[in-house]
């Protein structure tokens, strides 16, 4: 799975990126064979005012054309990161589940 990371308006520093990477890998690898690449990205949504603020986007893209998007805002970026990633694994595995069902003809 290729990770893709970018942000605007915060300093990617290499310990975020470690971190970022990190908790997508562990996220999403037991659905490894079904998420082809996932997308994140840090936005800072006020600047340097401060305050709850810091948006973390992940798109995961799946085996067949289909995506999964969350949308996770917080204080830190890492908090963010990690709220974003336990998101993206109940959604992925939520489609996952869906998709199982219909092929069973449940």
């Amino acid at each position: 799975m290729n990770v893709e990371i970018r942000a605007r308006g915060i300093e990617m520093t290499e310990p975020l990126e470690q971190v970022v990477q990190r908790r997508v890998y562990s996220a999403l690898r037991r659905f490894g064979h079904r998420v082809r690449r996932a997308s994140v990205q840090l936005t800072d949504l006020n600047g340097p005012k401060g305050g709850v603020d810091i948006r973390c986007k992940i798109e995961a893209h799946l085996e067949g054309g289909g995506q999964v998007i969350v949308h996770q805002t917080r204080e830190t970026p890492f908090t963010a990161v990690a709220d974003a990633c336990e998101a993206v694994a109940r959604a992925v595995r939520r489609r996952s589940d869906r998709l199982r069902s219909r092929r069973r003809g449940a």
